[in-house]
């Protein structure tokens, strides 16, 4: 049996539509594949700095040197302005910054941020306390400010926050 021109473009027809649908299959399995495969990199990238903090942590017999060392690997990693580390201190009424790392062009603050109420940083406190991550963008930095209270009770409250420009923070409890 001999098959005729419109049953040859019949199947011309369907054969392109299998091979366009094809196409589109391994168009969508490749996008797959390259998500699959920069996802597994940045894995790679976060373990392989975790494991670099973990050495220097370690190695250094400094905990200063070792603190403001692992600092600047997050920071660096991250691309943020800055980093630091705070503690309480014993009177139980202050707290303060004992690790700062800054990024090119930026000043520190670490001299500003030493002693600080308690009181003034109560939210964040707060928000850490109840395991809140804390992240904010564009704000200033460093220096004394009193502020109006967020809160609306008419009370001024005291912050370190001025002065110093700073695209992003970001805060987390650590314990």
């Amino acid at each position: 049996m001999k098959s005729t021109d419109s049953e040859q473009e019949g199947v011309g027809m369907e054969l392109e539509q299998y091979r366009n649908r094809l196409e589109q299959m391994v168009e969508e399995k490749s996008k797959d594949l390259i998500a699959i495969q920069e996802n597994l990199e940045a894995t790679n990238r976060r373990q392989a700095l975790f494991i670099k903090v973990l050495q220097i942590l370690q190695l250094e017999p400094d905990i200063p040197t070792a603190m403001n060392m692992a600092l600047a690997e997050i920071g660096r990693y991250t691309g943020v302005d800055r980093l630091a580390t705070w503690e309480n201190h014993l009177d139980g009424v202050t707290y303060g910054c004992t690790n700062e790392w800054c990024n090119d062009g930026i000043e520190p603050a670490i001299d500003y941020l030493r002693s600080m109420t308690i009181e003034a940083g109560k939210p964040w406190f707060d928000m850490l306390e109840k395991n809140h991550i804390i992240c904010t963008f564009r704000y200033l930095f460093a220096r004394p400010l009193y502020y109006p209270d967020a809160r609306g009770t008419g009370r001024k409250s005291y912050s370190r926050f001025s002065s110093v420009a700073v695209r992003s923070a970001f805060r987390f409890p650590v314990i």
